[in-house]
């Protein structure tokens, strides 16, 4: 009976099967980041498993649309959606496809470089381009007009990287906006600690990150579109401009969030159903990926006392399918 007890005890820190695909969710986000796009191929070397994944998501997603029985459900489609899935593949070998997203490359590169993503229309070192970034704002401006449409992944992969729509003030409209949704979060979740990964709203996770970048160049003395005035707006409402320090303030906090959740319930594995605190599901995978990177030698925000930390409340490392 004793044994049987430590049988559930230990089937109860299992991963479930929506853990499992959330993991690879994760690890699909990672690949984006890194790629700019979600087109994981079907034999992917470095990740086997993500290449089976995606093309068993497709598999899924044409059997949905067939009216056939499908465990793509809802949210999951919709977070898929979210970070600009790659439905059919037809899209990727289209021509116009691959001219946009030639221009699309290099505006990310120019974005890593210089911070922004406000090409000059008349930009010297790349006409083309400033050309290509007023177009894709005429066609938003068009489709918010409702003359034109802007296919759901392109509009996507340019919010990923914090793209400019209208070039506005201080007090412009598009911050402002941004900035009455992160004080929504703020009212429903108790911070303003958006994750990077937050597929909830991509677009803030992506403004919150770049608000954190033009503080830190104003901080260095370099060119930066943030001003005291957005400063003073941002601090008003608790806004975290450091979240990466190894004493981590908000690490800290989600630590013992996380053992709390181990108290009440007696092991680690987050559910993607605790809809009580999804910001914590999302840190818990996101510690996973990085002791993940850290074993593999690659740059990781994990470290060994944070490892102990997590080690010390039966932290659930390994999450495989």
């Amino acid at each position: 009976e004793q044994e049987t007890r430590v049988d559930n005890q230990s089937n109860k820190s299992q991963p479930s099967q929506t853990d499992r695909w959330h993991e690879k969710l994760q690890e699909l986000r990672d690949f984006k980041n890194r790629e700019g796009h979600c087109r994981v191929p079907s034999k992917f070397n470095q990740n086997p498993s993500l290449g089976k994944w995606v093309s068993k998501q497709r598999e899924e997603y044409k059997r949905l649309k067939e009216g056939k029985q499908s465990s793509l459900d809802k949210n999951r489609f919709e977070a898929l959606e979210n970070i600009g899935f790659t439905w059919s593949i037809n899209k990727i070998t289209s021509h116009s496809h691959m001219a946009w997203m030639d221009k699309y490359d290099q505006l990310k590169q120019f974005h890593a470089r210089e911070g922004h993503c406000r090409v000059p229309q008349k930009y010297p070192e790349n006409l083309s381009l400033g050309r290509w970034v007023m177009s894709q704002r005429l066609q938003y401006k068009h489709m918010q007009q409702g003359k034109a449409t802007m296919p759901k992944e392109r509009l996507k992969a340019l919010q990923d990287i914090g793209f400019t729509w209208d070039v506005v003030g201080p007090k412009g409209e598009s911050w402002m906006k941004q900035y009455n949704v992160l004080n929504e979060f703020k009212k429903r979740y108790g911070h303003c600690r958006v994750p990077r990964t937050y597929f909830g709203d991509a677009a803030l996770a992506n403004w919150v990150n770049f608000q954190r970048k033009q503080y830190s160049y104003m901080k260095q003395g370099k060119r930066s579109l943030i001003t005291k005035e957005r400063v003073n707006l941002l601090n008003d409402i608790g806004f975290t401009w450091n979240v990466y320090g190894e004493d981590s303030e908000t690490w800290m906090i989600n630590y013992q969030e996380l053992k709390r959740f181990k108290d009440q319930e007696g092991h680690c594995v987050v559910s993607a159903k605790f809809e009580r605190n999804p910001i914590l599901r999302m840190w818990v995978v996101t510690q996973r990926q990085q002791y993940k990177y850290m074993k593999q030698g690659k740059a990781s925000m994990m470290t060994e006392q944070r490892i102990q930390l997590l080690n010390e409340i039966g932290f659930v490392w390994n999450a495989k399918i």
